[in-house]
């Protein structure tokens, strides 16, 4: 065909060059929109997390709010019904976070945590029905299956949030070091934590702890540990914001201060029965560094939440241009082939047909009138003028 139609091999390679340029700005556009989608995924992510460990520090509250209530208040509601409608807060802010994200196995986790919930309902009434007694006849392991519930949805929360920190991880770099702080400070909270619960009733009874507690006692001693070297690591490092750094520096002074009181308790335990000291009082210094060490993790999201938000908008930005290109694109393809079809080979074919005509001597028709003087037209006049007379 190209071999007698000039035409149709000038249309042929603008349309080649045309489906090319379309090909391009769509190819743009494509990775436009996948980072785009990814930003949104990475931001839903963030805040997921970020609820999670919302969700895991209320639910958490449930078991000192508890213990402490057991040891030293006349009704539940005084604080523990308190400390329950805040973890139900937090758990159903945690499930509204959790539904619009992806993520494997999603349908099981989701039967997982209302299993533990629902434990939890079931079991509440192990500790309501104790504040019948007097507080020095109430048992805190009498309501040992409500805290192993309360555990078990916590353990929930903090997989649940690695799995998401998992998928965010192998997505951006910077967001996966603000997880491994957010994943220290919560195991160097949870750990340091794990001391109050284990040692409560030793110290607020005045019991001597068996060996197997002892044992408990220094091994999360040692686990926090851990999630203290990653947060000092972290800190050491440049280019990290000074809010964290502030905020890391702040929580190892906590921490600093309160273990040697916590030392000195276990100390001071003679198995008398009668406690040296308070449970407001062995409270506050457990609990004391608690804040400090959470706001490391959550002031970690906060920073990963912005920076998810900011580039999913430098995100939004390359894909308006991108669409708009591929918009253009197509626009400029369909326009320039129209014209090519209209100005070039729409006259060619009727100048084609005129030569055809007159070379089979037919004059009948006359030959059409060409307006284009710079292209075709003049083949169309030389057309139109009347053949020399032979001799």
């Amino acid at each position: 065909m190209f071999k007698t139609s000039t035409s149709a091999l000038l249309v042929s390679i603008q349309a080649i060059m045309l489906t090319g340029l379309i090909l391009a700005a769509g190819a743009l556009a494509v990775r436009a929109w996948h980072n785009y989608d990814l930003a949104v995924q990475i931001e839903e992510s963030a805040v997921l997390n970020r609820a999670l460990l919302n969700g895991t520090i209320g639910v958490r509250a449930q078991i000192a709010e508890g213990q402490t209530a057991l040891t030293v208040d006349s009704t539940a509601t005084t604080r523990l019904e308190a400390a329950r409608a805040a973890a139900t807060q937090a758990f159903t802010a945690a499930m509204l976070a959790f539904h619009p994200v992806a993520l494997a196995d999603k349908a099981a986790i989701q039967a997982k945590f209302d299993q533990s919930w629902e434990n939890q309902k079931r079991n509440w009434n192990l500790v309501t029905d104790q504040f019948s007694k007097a507080p020095a006849q109430r048992s805190l392991t009498a309501a040992d299956p409500l805290w192993n519930a309360i555990r078990e949805t916590v353990a929930l929360l903090e997989s649940t949030g690695s799995a998401v920190g998992n998928q965010v991880r192998m997505q951006d770099p910077v967001l996966a070091d603000m997880l491994r702080v957010r994943e220290g400070a919560w195991q160097l909270r949870d750990s340091f934590g794990g001391q109050c619960s284990l040692l409560r009733p030793s110290i607020l009874q005045n019991k001597v702890p068996t060996p197997e507690i002892l044992a408990r006692w220094h091994a999360g001693k040692g686990a926090y540990g851990v999630g203290q070297q990653v947060l000092i690591d972290y800190a050491a490092r440049t280019g990290v914001p000074q809010t964290l750094v502030t905020q890391i520096g702040a929580a190892q002074r906590a921490i600093a201060e309160a273990q040697p009181k916590m030392d000195a308790l276990v100390a001071g335990i003679d198995g008398s029965g009668t406690a040296k000291t308070d449970a407001e009082t062995y409270r506050a210094i457990c609990n004391g560094p608690f804040d400090t060490i959470v706001r490391v993790a959550t002031l970690a999201l906060d920073e990963s939440v912005a920076y998810a938000d900011e580039q999913q908008q430098a995100a939004l930005w390359a894909l308006i241009p991108a669409l708009l290109g591929l918009a253009a694109a197509v626009v400029i393809s369909i326009l320039g082939f129209l014209t090519i079809t209209h100005r070039l080979r729409a006259p060619l074919n009727r100048l084609m047909a005129s030569i055809a005509l007159l070379a089979q001597r037919d004059y009948s028709m006359p030959v059409a009138a060409l307006a284009r003087p710079r292209r075709v037209g003049p083949h169309g006049r030389r057309a139109r003028s009347p053949a020399p007379q032979r001799p």
